[in-house]
Parts: C-alpha cells; structure tokens; sequence
C-alpha cells in the first residue's frame, strides 16, 4: 500500500513541477541555484565554494522523505557546520510553507521551497527523495536516492568525509 501511495504522490509531483533541464550527475558540475530559504536568507549555491554543500529534494506529504530526514539531521548535528552546508529543498506547494517549516524546524538545517527559486538550473527531480552531495570545487560527488543508495548517517559520512579531507 505504502508504495502505491508513494507512486501516486510521485506523479501528482512530477506534474506539478515544470520541465526544466534534467538533475546532474555524479561527476558533472553542480548546476546554477539561487533560492531564498526559509528563513528568510537566500542560498546562492555558486557562493559555496570551498565548503561541502548537501542538497536534499523533499516533500512533507512524501512517506520515504520523511524518514529520510532523521538521518540527515544526525548526520548534520555532528558533521562541522563550518565546511558543510545543508539544504532541504521541499517540493511542496508554496502555501504549504508552514508544513515545511514545521518538519524542518527541529532537524535544525535550513530549508528552501523548490518553485520559490529565483535561479535553478538544476531541472525537475526524477523523483524524490533525492540527495546532492557537491564537494568543495562545485561538483556532484554522490547521489542518494532510496532505490540505489538510500541517505543514511553512514552513507553520508562516507560521501563527505573524503571531500572534507582532500586538500586542494
């Protein structure tokens, strides 16, 4: 049942979002974004450089996303906010706002609403949850998605800890 839910919820998704160009991949560089949080800051993605950014595509109505987001928030709690940056990136409606802010205010990581961009060259997600992690340079070093490798505390300490340590 929790699948055919979750299939549905991905449709409805996919035809609410426009079509932009397509997500990046492990390798390429992270496309422009520039987004204002939820907070009220905005994230200019190109700014990061030199600092470890953790782009998380969610959604609060998304069974998967929210089990997901316990793990990112103890990975974040004891990862060093100084070299790297986490944004959750919901998919949601914009007057769904509060419900974001609601989920999002005791992880304690920021959050940004997907369609409030102001700059994304990013594309539509394939699906959600998805995860970004984008080493210091600017490119896409690992995906997470739970169907090829699902966002725990221990796969995202794997992915970052080399990026964190590499000396450039």
């Amino acid at each position: 049942m929790r699948a055919v839910i979750t299939f549905l919820a991905l449709i409805v998704f996919m035809t609410a979002l426009p079509a932009l160009a397509s997500m990046p991949n492990v390798g390429e560089a992270a496309p422009a974004l520039v987004i204002p949080r939820t907070d009220g800051e905005v994230f200019d993605l190109s700014k990061l450089k030199g600092k470890v950014v953790i782009l998380h595509f969610w959604a609060t109505w998304c069974a998967p996303c929210r089990e997901e987001m316990p793990e990112l928030a103890a990975y974040y709690q004891r990862a060093n906010p100084k070299n790297v940056e986490v944004l959750a990136i919901s998919v949601d409606r914009k007057h769904d706002i509060d419900n974001v802010k609601a989920v999002l205010h005791p992880l304690g990581f920021h959050g940004a609403m997907y369609n409030a961009a102001t700059s994304n060259d990013w594309g539509s997600p394939s699906g959600i949850p998805a995860t970004y992690v984008i080493d210091r340079e600017g490119v896409v070093k690992a995906v997470m998605m739970p169907d090829t490798t699902p966002l725990t505390e221990s796969a995202l300490t794997d992915a970052v800890k080399p990026l964190l340590s590499d000396k450039k």
